[in-house]
């Protein structure tokens, strides 16, 4: 059987673990995603495509460039806005002396960016391990941030998809991440080409105006059961609005009863059936897909982004020409 995806992952995607370094999030868990795909012998090393990191002038285009000159000139900027700097230890100067944070965050979101243009160059499935910072943003010319994203890959992977492919007018995310994706939302505001549908547990900004907006807000606790259900209904809401050309998913494992966060209280074959139903649906309309990780914290959350992974890759979509295609 054949069988095609591309794999975005790059040197500068995970942090050093010296000898006494702890962090409360799973920082690498891209990582080790990769590691377990090459060693279940699903994807090999030459096929990991590294995306390098995004240029400043790529980046400036919808980030301010005062931004982005902060972000360079003071590295601790990184975590302090992203709100990491409680979440590692060492303190962040002691990491600093052996991480490049810029590389981190700018190779991961050039990794969706490429993710986005393989995407649609080859009408197949593109998956970035890493990314899904819909917490940040920019809204009428002000940089957002926090919730541990710093830089809009996202809104950036669409800017660059749209420059270089004009006729790639209609974008949908799809965001199942545990909390509200309002970085996108804003950004694309007065944007109704992009339609933003987001399934999360509490609705803490503000409500849109947006008229290709959709957000269904379950609650503490919903249940694998009705958490399926009511995702379900939104699919089928908002596939009955809007049209997509190209679909950005934001997978979140933070729903997982047993995550950090864990509030929305679902088990592993439930995420699994859920990212399974986001997929099927964009499979149906043979539409290109972008698969970012979003949130998913703690020390299982690797596995259960494999597991969602590892199952398209080993089942059959239909290979594009010219795509990463393995028998």
């Amino acid at each position: 059987m054949s069988r095609a995806v591309c794999c975005i992952y790059g040197k500068d995607y995970c942090i050093e673990e010296r000898e006494g370094f702890s962090s409360t999030l799973d920082l690498n868990k891209g990582r080790k995603i990769r590691d377990e795909l090459m060693r279940e012998g699903l994807v090999s090393d030459h096929e990991f495509i590294d995306p390098g990191p995004i240029s400043v002038e790529e980046l400036s285009e919808v980030h301010s460039a005062e931004y982005i000159k902060s972000l360079i000139n003071d590295p601790s900027l990184f975590f302090t806005l992203a709100g990491l700097e409680l979440l590692v230890s060492p303190g962040v100067e002691e990491i600093l002396k052996y991480m490049d944070p810029k590389a981190y965050f700018f190779s991961i979101v050039n990794g969706t960016k490429v993710a986005a243009l393989l995407a649609w160059e080859r009408k197949c499935v593109a998956v970035n391990f890493g990314g899904g910072f819909h917490h940040a943003g920019v809204v009428a010319g002000k940089d957002m941030y926090g919730g541990y994203c710093v830089l809009a890959d996202v809104p950036v992977a669409v800017h660059h998809l749209r420059k270089a492919y004009p006729e790639a007018q209609k974008v949908l995310i799809i965001d199942c991440d545990q909390h509200c994706g309002d970085g996108n939302t804003f950004t694309f505001e007065d944007d109704d080409t992009v339609f933003t549908f987001s399934i999360h547990q509490n609705q803490y900004f503000r409500p849109r105006n947006k008229k290709n907006n959709l957000d269904i807000v379950t609650g503490r606790n919903p249940g694998t059961r009705r958490y399926l259900s009511l995702l379900q209904s939104g699919l089928k809401e908002v596939y009955s609005r809007f049209f997509p050309d190209i679909v950005f998913f934001i997978e979140g494992v933070d729903p997982y009863i047993n995550d950090y966060g864990g509030g929305m209280g679902i088990s592993k074959d439930g995420l699994l059936m859920r990212d399974k139903m986001v997929f099927e649906t964009v499979k149906d309309r043979r539409l290109p897909l972008v698969i970012t990780l979003g949130g998913g914290y703690g020390p299982e959350s690797w596995e259960i982004h494999y597991q969602f992974i590892s199952d398209i890759i080993r089942n059959e979509y239909p290979p594009p020409k010219n795509c990463l295609v393995s028998e």
